[in-house]
């Protein structure tokens, strides 16, 4: 499940389509037709667009317009090879992982540049409106996707492989695959890391836009439980039924939940809408050797790739994507 940064839509991935809804009524806005539900498909809200990597015989990334009359347009498709999947995204930017390289794909124009990562990608989150935390091996780092360029690096002593990961200008976060029932937090400020245990191991999270605020559900219970790492009391459990997945709807305190019994509901989660962190600049490395990799066009590793504009038009249940 998720949601557009302005909180007015969620999309469910669901066995044959991407079902969207508007919120707060929570009415089927439009479908689009796909195969092989949310294992075989991967989608994210990314500003005006929705962007959808779909995983069957080839690897296709598709750029769609939900607006206009007729429904939801295809504007772009890209083929990438290997089995590929969506990490993070912005507002202007989606950070995907192939088998050869981690892929930033700017939407406006659409390029495709080779990020020059120490290792694979494991895990990665968005921070603020254009920037991304990126797990790989044992390192964390803050990437600018505008410059295409690291801004932070946190070494780790160890390899953590992290699960999860995410954070703003005052503390970074990770689940480990090793460890999925506590949470490691380290300060940026004093460099101090603390072990938080959550309960129960976790199958999935949403982050909040502000980046410390977190709601994931159990693998046990398939409950959802709120992690925020700005209180005293980081895990709070509200009274809500099992789920099949669940979201932030946009920046507010409202949740949208899929339950197991069937059907969606919205629910606010108590406390202040935004604990009003906001990213500090900090300084961009001067080493050119960070900026990111460009290599010919249709080269194998992409470099910057002018893909091909496509100007078909979706009905209301368009040609299912594939």
């Amino acid at each position: 499940m998720i949601a557009s940064d302005d909180g007015n839509h969620v999309a469910c991935l669901e066995p044959s389509r991407i079902a969207i809804y508007d919120v707060p009524s929570l009415r089927n806005a439009t479908e689009i037709g796909i195969d092989g539900g949310a294992h075989h498909n991967d989608a994210v809200f990314c500003g005006q667009y929705l962007v959808v990597l779909t995983r069957s015989t080839t690897t296709n990334l598709y750029v769609i317009a939900l607006g206009g009359p007729r429904g939801p347009r295809k504007l772009e498709q890209v083929a990438l090879r290997g089995a590929a999947r969506i990490l993070a995204a912005t507002a202007r930017h989606v950070l995907v992982a192939t088998p050869y390289s981690t892929v930033l794909v700017n939407l406006e124009p659409l390029e495709m540049s080779v990020l020059p990562l120490r290792g694979p990608a494991t895990a990665a989150s968005r921070l603020g409106n254009d920037r991304f935390i990126i797990a790989s091996e044992s390192v964390l780092e803050e990437w600018d996707a505008n410059l295409r360029a690291p801004s932070r690096r946190l070494r780790l002593e160890r390899r953590f492989d992290p699960q999860f990961v995410g954070g703003n200008a005052l503390r970074f976060w990770m689940i480990r695959r090793a460890e999925p029932d506590h949470i490691n937090v380290v300060s940026l400020s004093r460099y101090t890391a603390r072990r938080y245990s959550l309960g129960e191991r976790v199958q999935a999270v949403s982050v909040h836009a502000r980046g410390d605020l977190l709601v994931a559900i159990g693998a046990q219970t398939g409950m959802p439980f709120v992690i925020d790492l700005a209180q005293p009391d980081v895990v709070t459990r509200p009274s809500l039924p099992a789920v099949n997945a669940i979201t932030w709807a946009g920046r507010g305190r409202t949740l949208a939940l899929a339950l197991v019994a069937g059907g969606l509901v919205l629910h606010r989660v108590a406390g202040a809408t935004e604990s009003d962190v906001h990213a500090t600049p900090v300084p961009r490395w001067s080493n050119q050797d960070n900026k990111g990799q460009e290599l010919p066009d249709n080269a194998e590793r992409s470099g910057v790739i002018q893909a091909p504009h496509a100007s078909t038009a979706y009905s209301r249940s368009p040609d299912r994507l594939r």
